[in-house]
């Protein structure tokens, strides 16, 4: 009786120990899944972020803007630049003056018709990333998911420049022409520039 006893207690001790490899093993199984969902949750949300903030650069270029300033391209006469952000400019020399207001602002700089004093290629020099004020750097390629292919790719010097189509005016996002193997370079700066003002 007593072995009876022993033996089915065995069997059922056996059972319950089974049923607990299953379910641990099953628990171990959801777990690395689970953590890999929520980091694929994470950077899908960060890529839609990305692609909006993008988005956006291209809808301010449409009207001859870009992001930090209410001056226009094609429009904006430099003697307003100088009058709302005073003489602290640098001259780049070609035409170009540069505002550098560091502290994570950015900077600006301005090509000017020498003929009429308007500002026909308005740029904008991304801070380093400071997640606090919603800024960060973004790459070629997500310039591509947001908006598709450029119209054109040009190259300066070291830079490499995506131009799009943006009602009066182009938009370039320009930035490094080489980049880590298997990485997409990052965007340093935005160009919204207005052609029939460029005289």
């Amino acid at each position: 009786m007593n072995r009876i006893t022993n033996g089915k207690n065995l069997r059922i001790w056996s059972a319950i120990g089974l049923a607990a490899m299953i379910s641990i093993g099953a628990l171990a199984a959801v777990v690395p899944a689970h953590a890999a969902s929520a980091t694929k949750t994470a950077a899908q949300a960060a890529a839609t972020k990305e692609n909006g903030t993008i988005k956006n650069i291209l809808a301010q270029a449409k009207q001859g803007k870009v992001q930090g300033s209410s001056f226009v391209s094609g429009k904006t006469n430099i003697k307003e630049v100088h009058k709302l952000w005073g003489a602290s400019f640098e001259s780049l020399g070609s035409g170009y003056e540069r505002y550098d207001f560091s502290m994570g602002k950015g900077a600006y700089d301005f090509g000017i018709s020498s003929k009429t004093g308007v500002v026909y290629d308005l740029r904008y020099y991304f801070p380093p990333t400071d997640p606090s004020r919603g800024l960060s750097k973004f790459t070629f390629n997500s310039v591509i998911d947001a908006l598709g292919m450029p119209k054109e790719v040009k190259f300066n010097g070291n830079d490499k420049i995506y131009v799009y189509p943006a009602g009066d005016h182009q938009l370039k996002f320009v930035g490094s022409k080489t980049a880590p193997k298997g990485k997409s370079a990052y965007i340093d700066h935005v160009n919204v520039y207005t052609a029939k003002a460029d005289v």
